[in-house]
Protein backbone atom coordinates (compact mmCIF):
# COMPACT_ATOMS: atom_id res chain seq x y z
CA UNK A 1 0.00 0.00 0.00
CA UNK A 2 0.94 3.30 -0.73
CA UNK A 3 0.01 6.44 1.01
CA UNK A 4 -0.04 9.92 -0.42
CA UNK A 5 -0.72 13.04 1.80
CA UNK A 6 -2.05 15.53 -0.21
CA UNK A 7 -2.82 19.64 -0.57
CA UNK A 8 -5.46 20.34 -3.82
CA UNK A 9 -6.68 23.71 -4.52
CA UNK A 10 -9.95 24.76 -6.11
CA UNK A 11 -9.58 27.28 -8.59
CA UNK A 12 -12.83 28.71 -10.58
CA UNK A 13 -13.36 31.43 -13.01
CA UNK A 14 -16.08 32.48 -14.81
CA UNK A 15 -17.98 29.37 -14.07
CA UNK A 16 -15.06 27.00 -14.87
CA UNK A 17 -12.56 25.03 -12.52
CA UNK A 18 -9.14 24.57 -13.29
CA UNK A 19 -8.03 20.64 -13.47
CA UNK A 20 -5.12 18.53 -14.17
CA UNK A 21 -4.69 15.86 -16.34
CA UNK A 22 -2.28 12.93 -16.90
CA UNK A 23 -1.77 13.09 -20.31
CA UNK A 24 -2.30 9.45 -20.67
CA UNK A 25 -5.24 8.99 -19.16
CA UNK A 26 -9.13 10.29 -19.46
CA UNK A 27 -9.98 11.13 -15.33
CA UNK A 28 -9.14 14.85 -14.17
CA UNK A 29 -7.89 15.95 -10.55
CA UNK A 30 -7.62 19.21 -8.80
CA UNK A 31 -4.39 21.22 -8.98
CA UNK A 32 -2.10 20.15 -5.81
CA UNK A 33 0.64 17.48 -4.94
CA UNK A 34 1.89 15.80 -1.69
CA UNK A 35 2.73 17.52 1.50
CA UNK A 36 6.52 17.75 2.83
CA UNK A 37 7.09 16.35 6.21
CA UNK A 38 6.83 19.28 8.84
CA UNK A 39 4.94 21.56 5.47
CA UNK A 40 1.61 23.13 6.41
CA UNK A 41 -0.78 21.71 3.79
CA UNK A 42 -1.56 25.62 2.42
CA UNK A 43 2.01 26.23 2.20
CA UNK A 44 3.08 23.14 0.24
CA UNK A 45 -0.29 23.84 -2.22
CA UNK A 46 1.17 27.20 -3.08
CA UNK A 47 4.67 25.57 -3.38
CA UNK A 48 3.03 22.68 -5.83
CA UNK A 49 1.27 24.66 -7.92
CA UNK A 50 4.95 27.58 -8.03
CA UNK A 51 6.53 24.09 -9.06
CA UNK A 52 4.41 22.50 -11.43
CA UNK A 53 2.91 25.46 -13.78
CA UNK A 54 5.04 28.52 -12.13
CA UNK A 55 1.55 29.88 -10.75
CA UNK A 56 1.45 32.30 -7.74
CA UNK A 57 -1.34 31.27 -5.96
CA UNK A 58 -2.64 31.86 -2.69
CA UNK A 59 -4.38 29.42 -0.59
CA UNK A 60 -7.42 30.47 0.74
CA UNK A 61 -10.79 28.84 2.91
CA UNK A 62 -10.43 25.66 3.98
CA UNK A 63 -12.91 23.64 2.50
CA UNK A 64 -12.89 19.90 3.85
CA UNK A 65 -11.13 16.75 3.38
CA UNK A 66 -11.14 13.96 1.33
CA UNK A 67 -9.65 10.16 1.57
CA UNK A 68 -9.21 8.68 -1.54
CA UNK A 69 -8.24 4.78 -2.53
CA UNK A 70 -7.71 3.26 -6.16
CA UNK A 71 -5.62 0.80 -7.02
CA UNK A 72 -2.98 0.95 -9.62
CA UNK A 73 -1.26 -2.08 -11.44
CA UNK A 74 -1.88 -4.29 -8.12
CA UNK A 75 -0.81 -1.65 -5.53
CA UNK A 76 -3.59 -0.07 -3.04
CA UNK A 77 -3.04 3.63 -3.10
CA UNK A 78 -4.79 5.67 -0.20
CA UNK A 79 -4.95 9.22 -0.05
CA UNK A 80 -5.78 11.71 2.78
CA UNK A 81 -6.34 15.16 0.63
CA UNK A 82 -6.54 18.75 2.49
CA UNK A 83 -8.62 21.19 0.22
CA UNK A 84 -8.41 24.88 -0.03
CA UNK A 85 -10.18 27.63 -2.10
CA UNK A 86 -7.41 28.79 -4.53
CA UNK A 87 -7.30 32.54 -4.81
CA UNK A 88 -5.13 34.23 -8.35
CA UNK A 89 -6.44 37.39 -9.07
CA UNK A 90 -3.97 37.48 -12.18
CA UNK A 91 -4.94 34.37 -13.80
CA UNK A 92 -8.67 34.21 -15.22
CA UNK A 93 -10.03 31.32 -17.73
CA UNK A 94 -8.59 32.23 -20.63
CA UNK A 95 -5.29 31.90 -19.56
CA UNK A 96 -3.21 29.20 -20.98
CA UNK A 97 -1.28 26.91 -18.18
CA UNK A 98 1.83 25.28 -19.40
CA UNK A 99 2.70 22.56 -17.13
CA UNK A 100 6.63 22.38 -16.36
CA UNK A 101 5.63 18.63 -16.06
CA UNK A 102 5.54 16.56 -19.78
CA UNK A 103 2.94 14.07 -18.10
CA UNK A 104 0.17 16.71 -17.17
CA UNK A 105 -1.92 19.26 -18.82
CA UNK A 106 -4.01 22.05 -17.27
CA UNK A 107 -7.44 22.62 -18.26
CA UNK A 108 -9.99 24.78 -17.34
CA UNK A 109 -13.26 23.01 -17.39
CA UNK A 110 -17.22 24.43 -17.27
CA UNK A 111 -18.48 23.22 -14.20
CA UNK A 112 -21.46 21.62 -15.52
CA UNK A 113 -19.15 19.25 -17.14
CA UNK A 114 -17.01 17.75 -14.51
CA UNK A 115 -18.67 13.97 -15.02
CA UNK A 116 -17.94 14.20 -18.34
CA UNK A 117 -14.16 15.33 -17.51
CA UNK A 118 -14.23 12.52 -15.06
CA UNK A 119 -12.98 14.47 -12.47
CA UNK A 120 -11.69 12.11 -9.21
CA UNK A 121 -12.48 11.84 -6.79
CA UNK A 122 -15.95 11.61 -7.46
CA UNK A 123 -17.32 12.95 -4.04
CA UNK A 124 -15.74 16.50 -5.60
CA UNK A 125 -18.07 17.30 -8.58
CA UNK A 126 -20.76 17.84 -6.18
CA UNK A 127 -18.36 19.73 -3.88
CA UNK A 128 -16.90 22.15 -6.91
CA UNK A 129 -20.47 23.02 -7.61
CA UNK A 130 -21.76 23.84 -4.21
CA UNK A 131 -18.49 26.15 -4.05
CA UNK A 132 -19.53 27.58 -7.25
CA UNK A 133 -23.40 28.24 -6.38
CA UNK A 134 -22.11 29.64 -3.21
CA UNK A 135 -23.90 26.78 -1.28
CA UNK A 136 -20.97 25.41 0.77
CA UNK A 137 -21.06 26.58 4.69
CA UNK A 138 -19.47 24.40 6.51
CA UNK A 139 -16.22 22.26 6.29
CA UNK A 140 -16.42 19.35 4.04
CA UNK A 141 -15.24 15.40 4.81
CA UNK A 142 -15.82 12.58 2.58
CA UNK A 143 -14.42 8.92 1.89
CA UNK A 144 -14.30 7.83 -1.03
CA UNK A 145 -13.87 3.38 -1.35
CA UNK A 146 -11.80 1.42 -3.43
CA UNK A 147 -12.33 1.98 -6.72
Amino acid sequence: MTFHYTARGILISDGHVLLVRVISDDKTFLPGGHIDHAEPAPIALERELMEEACLSVKAGRFIGAVENQWDAKGTINVESCMLFELNCSSLSRSDPIQSNEAHLEYLWVPIQDLEMHQLYPKILRDLVCQLDASTLTSAFWASEPLM
